[in-house]
This record gives structure tokens, sequence and C-alpha cells, in this order.
């Protein structure tokens, strides 16, 4: 179904340039196609001020596990050469001096203050998924 659908929009745009023929301009067509399958993909504008943690089961790590399970390393940057911190996605150095990284539990190793925003949100490692501990709720 998508390679047919691919095909059509491409017929169309052919449509489009050979009517075209006569024009001495430029002629720029710029075509965007997004496919969204409604069983996979919810769509959701998040306002202001909204919290949709709880609503996909999304529960933050205890401050208390943050404090005592997460490690702080020393890193030879040739052995991490290469290696990312997987929440932003930038290399794993120090960014700055007051910024550190640590170790989860699970042994992967994040910048400090991005880990930390991330298990503000989810308790889940974000590779891996290994479980922190949440707070207790009485």
């Amino acid at each position: 179904m998508r390679d047919s659908l691919v095909g059509n929009i491409m017929s169309q745009v052919r449509n489009i340039a050979k009517s075209n023929k006569g024009y001495c301009g430029v002629l720029e067509l710029s075509v965007d196609v997004k496919l969204i399958s409604r069983d996979v993909i919810e769509e959701r504008i998040l306002f202001p001020g909204e919290d949709l943690s709880s609503e996909y089961g999304m529960v933050p790590a205890s401050e208390s596990s943050m404090q005592s399970l997460l490690k702080k390393m020393e890193i030879d940057e040739e052995n991490t050469k290469g290696d990312e911190c997987m929440v932003c996605l930038e290399e794993l150095v120090k960014k700055e001096a007051d910024n550190e990284i640590v170790s989860m539990p699970c042994s992967h190793m994040f910048h400090g203050e991005c880990i930390t925003k991330w298990l503000e949100t989810s308790h889940y490692c974000p590779i891996c998924r290994f479980e922190m501990p949440m707070e207790e709720h009485n």
C-alpha cells in the first residue's frame, strides 16, 4: 500500500511538471508525506503545564535512589572516545567542569545532568530499562 501511495504522489508531481512545459521560470516543487498508522501512533499536543507522565505510566525514580545508586565516574577520554550519552546524544565527555559522568547500577553511563533529568520523569534506564527504585506512596 505504501509503495502505491508513493507511486501515486510521484505521478501527480510528474503531471504538474509536464503541465508547466511552456513556462520559462523555475518550477520549484516540494513534497512532504507523513504516513500515520492510527494503531501505532497517537498524536497529542502538549500544552504548557500539562503532565502526561501519569497518563502514560511514567513514574520518576526516588530522589534517595538517585543519590545513592548513581555513581560518579572518572573516565578516560581515550576509552570513551565515540561513546555517547544516550539522553542528549552528545559525546560522553565532561561538558563543563561542574558536569560529571555518572553510571547507573546497570553500568550504563550518562552525563550526570542528563540522567538526573531523565530519572525525574521515568525510573527506567533509557538503554536497558533497568528499574530504579520509586518513591513509596503511603
